[in-house]
Formats: structure tokens, sequence, C-alpha cells
């Protein structure tokens, strides 16, 4: 039986701390099943989020389970993991939205045991263009 470990991780184009995401871990051990994730926005200003899952080499030698050498050919569950929306246009001040990460069979070729993904949720500022006038 495959157990699936997802971390949440934050990429940013330059340092905020204005968005919330729970929960932070999720653990099942069940391919084909739904996860949710509430994503808020904690700050003053609109933001835009994009999510995608994403392969993270673990340079720690207590996380392999499986196998010595860790790499993105044996480990990588990117291919079966989608997540809906993958981008939210626009998360206003104090809202909050909800993401689904679907999570699909992996193929009998893949060992038994305890794999690991992440999320990446890349946060921009949703800027107003003021139009020019001539």
């Amino acid at each position: 039986m495959y157990r699936l470990l997802i971390f949440i991780i934050f990429f940013s184009n330059y340092s905020m701390a204005n968005m919330k995401i729970a929960p932070l871990r999720v653990i099942t051990t069940e391919a084909n099943t739904t996860q949710k994730f509430l994503v808020s926005n904690t700050g003053d200003k609109s933001i835009r989020v994009r999510i995608s899952p994403s392969f993270v080499e673990s340079p720690m030698s207590k996380y392999q389970t499986r196998h010595k050498n860790i790499n993105q050919k044996n480990e990588d569950l990117t291919p079966f993991l989608r997540v809906s929306p993958p981008v939210i246009s626009t998360l206003m001040p104090n809202e909050r939205k909800i993401i689904r990460l679907r999570i699909s069979d992996i193929p009998n070729n893949y060992l038994s045991g305890e794999y690991r993904t992440h999320l990446k949720f890349t946060q921009e500022v949703i800027k107003k263009i003021k139009p020019t006038h001539r």
C-alpha cells in the first residue's frame, strides 16, 4: 500500500506574509482521493495565487524510505496529482477559497512504500494599472 505525504511550501517573488493555508500536511494511504486545502488572504491587498505539484528532492537520509538514491525518476508523483483550480485569479483581503487536490492511482511499477511530494503556492500582488489619458 502506498503512503503519500504532501507538504505545502511557499514561494514568492518577494517576501509577503499575508497568506494562510490549512492543512499544512496531508497523509493518505489511498489513491483516487480528493484532499481539500483552505487558502486565506490575511493581508490588505488582493493577491493572485498559483498552485502546482512540485518535486523537491530531500537531502536528508532519514526521509529515504525505500531506496538510497532518491531521484526524480523514482520519486516524482506530480503526474498523478491534479490541483483544482491551479490559479486563484483574485483573492481579496480576508477572503478564503478551497483548493482541491486529486490523487490518482499510482502505477504498479512504483515500489510500495512512502512517497512525498510538495504543493508550491506562488503568491503575486495584483497591481491596478491606471489608464493613461491623452
